[in-house]
């Protein structure tokens, strides 16, 4: 399935904006082997404002797909301009054409990395706005779907089924639709008055950009995951650190393998209230995790809370002619290893249709084979090419 949406007609560009970089894009998602007729996972891109993007939909939460793609469309032509069309005040008027301006340019007319990052922070308020609606809607299908999952999750504990018109039954509902989420991770290309190139990027959650250049595989955006928290209390290498590590070595256990002493962990990170949690929870049967224990929980999602929307990390990096920037979501990059990723986008960086398929094909492959890795998962793919 491909997803993206193209302008009505092509922005005319001066001689001298014809001589930058051009942009190639292509995306690739297959859905999970465990729900083939769900796909939680989104793509977008739209090639002539160098806007791309992926979306995935928390996993053991309500209506993922629902609230990926609530995220995804605030970054379209449509959802853009249909906020001109409804600005109620001057103020909110003079934002949305803002946003336009910025998110609807071609992506060679030049902007400045204020505008860029003030419309894709609004963009992002926008999308918690989204979710907001989702979870409030009285969409009969929708709302079957929330009661059945608070139902799944404390009618066991309760004794009973849930009653939507019970108002004790119906706060534990409203606490359900607090864990509807998607992680966000997107960026804008665009261009500075000196013919730069840049990309800017939006990131919630542990879906990531990826940049190689030169045959170097750079991360753009922060994961925010408790692998991360445990990385910075360096009781766990980077996945980067660690294939460097034993580069020199043969038959090194799978990176996801690596184990963390849970004494370790309470004594470094105390204070962390939700980590300990899980690694109380993993001590009653083991001395230590492993990355793969914990690699799936997220501490940071786009949701209907403004607030994570507003706190949203926005990274600016220089792009140049050969960069490929590819978007991914985890079902990939758990899937893959680095090196793996790295040798198959180097193969095929001169074709971006080829390289999205291929990534998506190959980590859905290792989801269903017997290996350290396998996680049955969305695989979804956005690659971009600066040619």
């Amino acid at each position: 399935m491909r997803e993206y949406f193209k302008p009505a007609s092509e922005p005319r560009q001066s001689e001298q904006q014809e001589k930058l970089p051009q942009l190639e894009m292509a995306l690739e998602t297959i859905s999970s082997s465990e729900h083939k007729e769900r796909n939680e996972d989104a793509g977008y891109f739209k090639k002539e404002a160098g806007i791309f993007g992926v979306f995935d939909g928390i996993g053991g939460a309500p209506a993922g797909d629902l609230a990926s793609r609530a995220a995804m469309m605030q970054l379209t032509r449509t959802a853009i301009e249909d906020a001109i069309r409804q600005a109620d005040s001057p103020q909110t008027l003079k934002e949305a054409i803002s946003i336009a301006d910025a998110f609807l340019a071609d992506s060679s007319i030049p902007l400045t990395e204020y505008s860029v990052r003030k419309a894709l922070r609004v963009i992002s308020t926008r999308m918690a706005k989204a979710i907001a609606t989702l979870t409030e809607t009285h969409d009969p299908a929708i709302r079957k779907t929330f009661v059945q999952y608070a139902n799944d999750k404390y009618s066991k504990k309760l004794g009973r089924m849930l009653d939507p018109e019970n108002l004790a039954d119906l706060e534990i509902i409203r606490h359900v639709l607090t864990r509807v989420g998607t992680t966000v991770s997107c960026g804008k290309i665009w261009t500075n008055s000196e013919g730069k190139r840049f990309v800017t990027t939006l990131q919630l959650g542990d879906s990531s950009i990826y940049r190689l250049r030169d045959g170097a595989l750079e991360k753009l955006t922060p994961d925010h995951s408790f692998l991360t928290t445990l990385q910075e209390a360096k009781l766990l290498p980077s996945e980067e650190e660690y294939e460097r590590q034993t580069a020199s070595t043969t038959n090194n256990p799978d990176y996801v393998s690596f184990k963390i002493s849970i004494a370790d962990i309470i004594e470094k990170v105390p204070s962390d209230n939700a980590l300990i949690g899980i690694v109380n929870e993993l001590k009653k049967t083991q001395t230590h995790i492993s990355v793969d224990d914990i690699r799936h929980y997220l501490t940071r999602s786009m949701s209907n809370q403004q607030n994570e929307a507003l706190k949203a990390p926005i990274t600016t990096s220089e792009v140049v002619s050969g960069d490929v920037l590819i978007a991914m979501t985890d079902g990939i990059t758990d899937n893959l290893t680095l090196v793996e990723m790295k040798n198959i986008i180097e193969r095929y960086k001169h074709d971006p249709g080829q390289l999205s398929i291929v990534l998506a094909a190959y980590a859905s492959k290792r989801a269903q084979e017997v290996h350290a890795r396998a996680k049955p998962d969305d695989m979804t793919a956005v690659v971009v090419a600066i040619t």
